[in-house]
């Protein structure tokens, strides 16, 4: 296979042959065009004397003397290795270079600020409506960037595996971080293997801006907004697999990686500076365009390789596919791509796990199914008595907020009636009685469930079928005493 152009350095990459001169100009012209527009965007401490000079001044002075004391090192670290051919390595380079020398230093003035009240926060404020202008606006946008510190074969069998986006590979040298490595190349995550663990996506975050999941391939912290989160993407994703195979596992690999990859994209975890290097939100509408969002075609490609190689690759593998797809369902207003068959093998593969159990059983729900939402129900039921940190936390507040504030719509129902499940999990049959006469209560107070006698009678199945399971397991535990 012939070498990727991002395998490596180019000796006739635009952005070596940067003259000094050039760069030193475009960088003061650079740096006096961003300080001006965060001032006119509300960053008015900038015009804050300090040595008898405004601190703008300042900004511009030290921006230009970091970028001239390496030009071409600082434009290679945040531009990435870029082929010869790409129009756009010199605008990521240098753009991206002002923005992130802009974000460090007030960074490092926070504290200054902070102290003497300079408008606190006003450089953030400022960085945000840049990003949200910048949304808006034509720029460059590069295909996904996944490092590879794997084997050759590993390498090869992924970059020969079919998938849903463009993937630029680039080979990491050994001995640096994943982080290191994500930053100092301008990649969004890198493959690699992992002590005692086999192989791990670690995708890059940066500070302030946290995934919303350390690791698809560890359950999270048992609570109703776990098993029902807004958000699924993954700091690191451990595979469970010390290498792969081509066909079915090289599929189901691929789909799991640009997953975690375009979510590393999301708008909450990237700032300008990523945004100037081609790092563009993959989360945002493109309704115009006639196009659905990175993001869901990447989710949905994971969902169709998943029904097509779950059943025949490792089990550990295809756990890591049930936990977020499982999540990514039951996410927000639901997927549409959603099925029967596509519950039927999540449950197969994953469904002892009680999170699983319970966005099964609500998707289910939604579905209409009630019979089918009731058996996951009670598989939900029957995993939670056995998880060990169910008694932890009272989830009843939370059913109380979401019949308070929850939104008029189906997947609300269905959270609802697996929260219910959730709440119910440690108390026996009178206590959940009680639970139950105080939300019915709280339902009939309720802004979005009015006049809708279907959905009430939901719960009240729901609250019926718990009641009977518990009765069940209490009068089961009295036989065997």
């Amino acid at each position: 296979m012939p070498p990727h152009p991002d395998s490596g350095h180019n000796p006739r990459d635009p952005i070596s042959t940067i003259p000094g001169q050039s760069t030193a100009v475009s960088t003061l012209l650079g740096a006096c065009a961003l300080v001006a527009t965060a001032y006119l965007l509300g960053a008015t401490w900038l015009s804050v004397t300090t040595l008898g000079v405004p601190v703008g001044l300042w900004l511009i002075v030290v921006a230009v003397g970091i970028f001239r004391l390496d030009a071409r090192r600082a434009a290679r670290r945040l531009a990435g290795v870029s082929a010869s051919t790409d129009p756009n390595a010199s605008i990521w380079a240098l753009s991206g270079t002002l923005c992130r020398t802009f974000e460090a230093i007030t960074r490092w003035t926070r504290p200054i600020r902070d102290r003497f009240d300079l408008l606190t926060g006003s450089g953030e404020r400022a960085a945000g409506r840049l990003s949200a202008w910048h949304d808006r606006i034509g720029w460059p946008e590069r295909p996904l960037r996944i490092g590879l510190a794997v084997d050759a074969d590993i390498s090869d069998v992924l970059r020969a595996a079919p998938g849903s986006s463009s993937v630029q590979w680039v080979q990491v040298v050994g001995g640096v971080s994943p982080l290191g490595a994500c930053k100092s190349l301008a990649l969004d995550a890198v493959l690699h293997h992992e002590p005692s663990e086999g192989l791990r996506l670690t995708t890059l975050e940066r500070s302030g801006r946290d995934a919303a999941w350390h690791d698809w391939a560890t359950p999270r912290p048992l609570t109703y907004a776990s098993v029902f989160p807004f958000l699924v993407d993954p700091t690191h994703v451990t595979l469970g697999i010390r290498s792969v195979a081509s066909g079915p596992e090289a599929e189901l690999v691929r789909a799991v990686v640009e997953s975690a990859v375009a979510l590393s994209r999301m708008t909450h975890r990237i700032g300008l500076a990523d945004r100037l290097i081609g790092r563009r939100p993959t989360d945002r509408s493109r309704a115009q365009a006639g196009e659905i969002a990175r993001v869901d075609r990447a989710m949905l490609r994971l969902a169709r390789v998943f029904e097509a190689t779950a059943e025949r690759v490792n089990s550990l593998l295809a756990r890591v596919g049930a936990r977020v797809l499982s999540a990514d369902l039951c996410a927000g207003a639901g997927r549409s791509w959603a099925s029967q068959d596509l519950w039927d093998l999540i449950a197969k593969v994953a469904g002892d796990e009680p999170e699983i159990a319970l966005r099964e059983a609500a998707s289910r729900f939604v579905m209409l199914d009630d019979q089918g939402g009731m058996t996951a129900l009670a598989r939900a039921d029957m995993a939670l008595r056995r998880h060990p940190g169910v008694e932890q936390i009272d989830h009843t507040a939370l059913l109380e907020w979401e019949i308070e504030h929850g939104a008029s719509s189906d997947q609300a129902i269905g959270r609802l009636a697996s929260g219910i499940c959730l709440a119910c999990a440690t108390r026996d049959s009178h206590a959940i009685a009680c639970v139950r006469d105080d939300l019915i209560d709280d339902m009939r107070h309720s802004a979005w469930l009015v006049d809708r006698e279907q959905d009430q009678a939901l719960v009240l199945d729901v609250f019926r079928h718990i009641e009977r399971l518990r009765r069940a397991h209490e009068l089961g535990i009295a036989s065997a005493a």
